[in-house]
């Protein structure tokens, strides 16, 4: 009770700690269940490019520079061209471009 005016202030009650060490197993419970969303999420969206590439075969190999875009001119291919050739002579390994 008050005396002369004055009330008495209690201190709020602090949760007990639980068996981990003052982590409640619900806590704990609900840290793991967002690490494993994150993991998952970060695990989906890390495969979804490779999922939505298609598979591309390897076209028959008719020439040392294969140039399947056209991005190469003409003078250009002909330089590789000449160039994994010699490679090839010297070394007796094939390169194709």
């Amino acid at each position: 009770a008050a005396q002369g005016g004055l009330r008495q202030v209690t201190q709020p009650r602090m949760p007990q700690p639980g068996p981990m060490g003052g982590v409640s197993a619900q806590a704990l419970a609900k840290g793991l269940t967002r690490l494993l969303l994150a993991v998952l999420a970060w695990v989906i969206l890390s495969l979804s490019p490779a999922w939505a590439q298609a598979l591309v075969p390897v076209p028959p190999l008719t020439a040392r520079v294969m140039d399947q875009t056209g991005t190469l001119a003409a003078a250009d291919v002909a330089a590789l061209e000449q160039q994994l050739q010699t490679f090839e002579q010297q070394r007796g390994t094939q390169i194709v471009v």
